[in-house]
């Protein structure tokens, strides 16, 4: 595939600055390993879900125990706590 393309000047010395880094003879070799390294990194990207369905698949969700209403009295049961703890009445 031929690319006919104009950068500007922060791009230009992107694509210089990676072919004199990389030892590329040319701008087309600095541009299409460019172009992989980009590609491989959206790939290696997290998508949206990717962190819950890790979690989930841990078995760390539901392992725990305590009061089923936990989540809804937790502030009762944090009182309650605190309380036993540094016998407050």
């Amino acid at each position: 595939m031929r690319i006919n393309a104009r950068l500007d000047e922060e791009g230009e010395k992107y694509l210089h600055k990676i072919q004199q880094i990389k030892g590329f003879s040319s701008i087309t070799e600095a541009l299409k390993y460019s172009l992989q390294q980009a590609a491989n990194g959206l790939s290696n990207e997290s998508k949206p879900g990717d962190k819950m369905r890790g979690f989930l698949a841990s078995g760390y969700v539901g392992a725990f125990e305590g009061p089923e209403n936990g989540s809804v009295d937790y502030k009762e049961f944090l009182y309650k706590e605190l309380q036993d703890k540094h016998d407050i009445m």
